[in-house]
């Protein structure tokens, strides 16, 4: 328990009232109010990019390969939807065994969803993580191209109204701020948080992580030849996997989106390691699957005060109070104006 002391004489309604402040403390942040849940599905348009093999190198059976199809699996984040951030739990099945998967935000430019898009949210998005820019015949609407843009390119786009009159240029911010790592019979569950920007997913043995890089964790992946993914038993590998800090952006664990309402996408994307192997391929960061309704609120965050802080701040005012009314009378030592030994 905290005391508050003050000097001598400090008339007892100002002690009152400090004590009183202190009593019923400082607020603090609002607490999340509802939840929703996100059942993924699986999505077709990056099924070429797909890798077959797992985060080990390792190849799936070509029997399995010819016969997996996303729609099998599971895959359901249940979240938080209002508060400070958003967070909640990630639980998958029958996603493939031993393998890394990225987590992202995307967002909905109206140019694409319409009323049902969200340019703002889609702004602060590509502001935290990155831009993929989508280049559009604008008589036509064909898509002709698409690439990862930046900061600069879209705002010089933005202040042109995204168009030059021929083509149209559409941004779509995403947000890659985890990963997970499958177990051998494809399952995780993991909580999640979004507090990080990332670029992309590497192992240790290809690259040395930087200071700004996650913490690698580690993982262990049995390669079971009774299981249909494998053609073989063979001996279990260890892997250490992170993810690279997304250059410029907030560093990793302190990332705060703007306070506001957001309406997004969730996508899981396979990780292919930056490898290059191609017979079964080693893939090309495919999006397998999303869900495309994912709402949520950040709640400003409400200033406070260490309780320390706040007692300090209390006792000065306390204090400054104290002399200004002995100063005019009100104390149990006054001293009269114009008497002597005064100044006045």
């Amino acid at each position: 328990m905290l005391m508050l002391l003050a000097p001598l004489g400090t008339p007892r309604l100002l002690l009152g009232l400090a004590a009183a402040i202190l009593s019923v403390g400082v607020a603090g942040a609002p607490t999340a109010a509802h939840a929703g849940t996100a059942n993924l599905s699986a999505v077709y348009w990056d099924t070429a990019h797909q890798r077959w093999r797992d985060a080990a190198t390792t190849p799936y059976d070509a029997g399995k390969i010819a016969s997996y199809d996303y729609a099998s699996a599971t895959a359901v984040f249940a979240y938080r939807d209002q508060g400070l951030t958003l967070a909640g739990n990630f639980t998958g099945s029958n996603l493939k065994p031993n393998f890394a998967y990225q987590l992202k935000l995307n967002g909905k430019p109206s140019y694409f969803w319409g009323p049902q898009g969200d340019d703002l949210a889609n702004e602060r998005i590509g502001y935290a993580g990155r831009w993929w820019l989508n280049k559009v015949e604008k008589t036509t609407g064909i898509l002709v191209g698409g690439w990862n843009s930046n900061d600069a390119e879209y705002a010089a786009w933005k202040a042109q109204g995204f168009t030059d009159g021929v083509y149209d240029y559409a941004f779509e911010g995403y947000l890659l701020f985890a990963y997970l790592v499958t177990d051998q019979h494809g399952q995780v569950a993991q909580n999640l948080v979004v507090d990080s920007s990332f670029h992309v997913l590497w192992k240790t043995a290809q690259r040395t992580p930087g200071p700004n890089d996650s913490v690698p964790s580690m993982h262990s992946f049995v390669l079971d030849g009774a299981s249909d993914w494998y053609a073989s038993s063979q001996p279990d590998e260890v892997r250490s996997i992170y993810a690279e800090w997304e250059p410029t952006r907030t560093l990793p664990g302190e990332l705060s989106l703007p306070a506001g309402t957001y309406a997004v996408r969730f996508f899981l994307t396979e990780e292919s390691f930056h490898e290059s192997a191609g017979s079964p391929p080693s893939g090309s960061w495919a999006t397998v699957m999303t869900h495309d309704d994912v709402e949520f609120s950040i709640a400003a965050p409400v200033p406070t005060l260490s309780t320390l802080g706040l007692a300090l701040l209390l006792l000065g005012m306390v204090w400054t109070g104290t002399k200004a009314l002995t100063g005019r009378g009100l104390g149990s030592a006054c001293t009269p104006r114009g008497s002597a030994g005064s100044n006045a």
